[in-house]
């Protein structure tokens, strides 16, 4: 007990001192354990109350930086228009903290995404194309919702425009 305990204290500790998610693969490596390990100390610190998001990318800890606001923007576009929809919103210094649908059977189903640069949306969408994987607005005809964070409120209000100009529908 007392070996879990502390490496799920290493767990939170590599989180909070890395400026982006981190894979299982590379926690286990980091911890001298197997990823499966990884896997269940993540799910006893989510049980705990701590605040791991699990990503495409890995898992990072959530919180909200200081001085920052949330909204939710509801938005709908064609599925090829995902990658156009997130860079813009991450050049405007937008944090894409994740995604929503309302789907009529299961309510309300959330992905995490926490996309903050180029770099992040560009890595989520290769993935998206290079596996085959369908979004969850495809669920909706394309309509989705966004959690997002910033810390300039005319910065957003550029980017719905933006999102506008290029034709998607946005709800702020």
């Amino acid at each position: 007990m007392r070996d879990r305990i502390l490496r799920q204290q290493l767990l939170v500790h590599e989180l909070e001192h890395s400026g982006e998610p981190v894979t299982g693969t590379q926690l286990a490596a980091r911890l001298q354990v197997t990823r499966q390990v990884v896997v269940q100390d993540i799910a006893l610190l989510k049980a705990s109350g701590t605040p791991v998001v699990s990503t495409a990318r890995g898992y990072s800890l959530a919180g909200q930086r200081e001085g920052s606001q949330r909204t939710v923007l509801s938005v709908q576009h064609a599925p090829e228009q995902t990658k156009a929809e997130l860079l813009t919103l991450v050049d405007h210094g937008i944090h894409v903290v994740d995604v929503m649908v309302e789907h009529s059977l299961y309510g309300e189903i959330t992905g995490g995404l926490h996309l903050r640069s180029r770099r992040e949306v560009e890595s989520f969408t290769a993935q998206v194309e290079s596996q085959g994987i369908a979004l969850l607005s495809s669920l909706t005809s394309g309509h989705h919702m966004h959690t997002v964070e910033f810390t300039n409120p005319e910065h957003l209000r550029e980017a719905i425009d933006a999102l506008r100009a290029l034709g998607i529908r946005v709800q702020d």
